[in-house]
């Protein structure tokens, strides 16, 4: 019995991975890599600005990765530096533009357009439930994989 718990649970989370289809979709209409558009979102979510090192840590990806998106990104004119001490690099804020709202607002809107209608059927008391059910998980997940 546990076991097929265990598997159902499986099957679940692959399933609530369908997101990823919504992002590739937006990939095709932007022409953005998937690493772009994963911290795109994190940049829209932190309107101040998120550092390389931050966005290292939220977004799990590794270091060069991260860096060779951003130039990317910023190449693309949806993000820029704000060099907060003086001209170095290192400690610069990637800062969406507009333009990088605005895909950011189109991504996001998406994504809750298919969790609206996803989560349609339960109750506020039980979608509460159930995001702060999904947040613990997940984070017991990135405790075990870390």
């Amino acid at each position: 019995k546990q076991n097929y718990h265990y598997q159902n649970t499986t099957i679940q989370i692959t399933h609530i991975h369908c997101i990823q289809a919504i992002k590739a979709e937006e990939i095709k209409s932007t022409k953005l890599k998937g690493a772009e558009t994963m911290l795109l979102l994190y940049l829209g979510f932190n309107p101040e600005g998120l550092t390389n090192t931050e966005l290292v840590e939220c977004s799990k990806m590794d270091k060069a990765a991260v860096s060779r998106s951003l130039a990317d990104l910023a190449k693309g004119k949806f993000i820029r530096f704000e060099y907060r001490n003086g001209k170095s690099r290192y400690g610069a804020h990637a800062v969406l533009t507009t333009t990088g709202k605005e895909v950011t607002e189109h991504i996001v809107e998406r994504i809750g357009k298919v969790l609206t209608k996803a989560l349609g059927h339960l109750s506020t008391e039980e979608k509460k439930f159930f995001v702060a059910n999904m947040a613990t998980v997940a984070s017991a997940m990135l405790e075990i994989v870390e």
